[in-house]
């Protein structure tokens, strides 16, 4: 998963060259779901969709997080 989003965000910074664009990702993802990664993946994705369209000249920070104290449940922001 976190090759994908990487790979993701750097597609992002060819098509936003006027963007600053970063991706933290803290944690073990290695047991998600397909299904789950493709999500995960498609948020980023859009994402980054909106800022090409909305706002070109834009600073994004990407944090996908997963601590052994959140269990099952990640942070996406």
């Amino acid at each position: 998963m976190p090759g994908a989003l990487k790979q993701c965000v750097d597609d992002g910074r060819i098509h936003l060259p006027g963007a600053s664009l970063s991706l933290t990702v803290k944690g073990d993802f290695a047991e998600l779901s397909d299904a789950l990664n493709l999500i995960l993946y498609r948020l980023v994705q859009e994402a980054l969709t909106n800022v090409s369209t909305f706002a070109r000249e834009a600073r994004v920070e990407i944090f996908l997080i997963r601590t052994p104290a959140d269990g099952a449940r990640m942070r996406l922001s």
